[in-house]
């Protein structure tokens, strides 16, 4: 039953997804106002999904000092950043 539901809730985003990362422009219209909007500037809880064009990894780090990454963003004009962590 999960798995249907979780298809489901994914099937309007899924060409989307593929889409942008094809390299197409594509928007979906947002469930809640019906606004046309790209996927760059979805907003997700705990940002469960990013879109980007720009990523660093850093492998065999130890844990960033607080503040890291708001320094990070504010090098980068302020740009939304999001860091994903933990092992791939």
């Amino acid at each position: 039953m999960r798995d249907q539901l979780d298809d489901a809730a994914w099937e309007s985003f899924r060409d989307v997804v593929h889409g942008w990362d094809e390299g197409r422009d594509v928007v979906i219209p947002c469930p809640a106002c019906s606004r046309r909007v790209q996927p760059t500037a979805w907003k997700w809880a705990d940002d469960y999904f990013v879109f980007g064009h720009l990523g660093f990894t850093f492998w065999n780090w130890p844990p960033f000092r607080p503040g890291f990454v708001e320094e990070f963003a504010r090098r980068l004009d302020g740009h939304r950043t999001v860091l994903i962590d933990g092992k791939l």
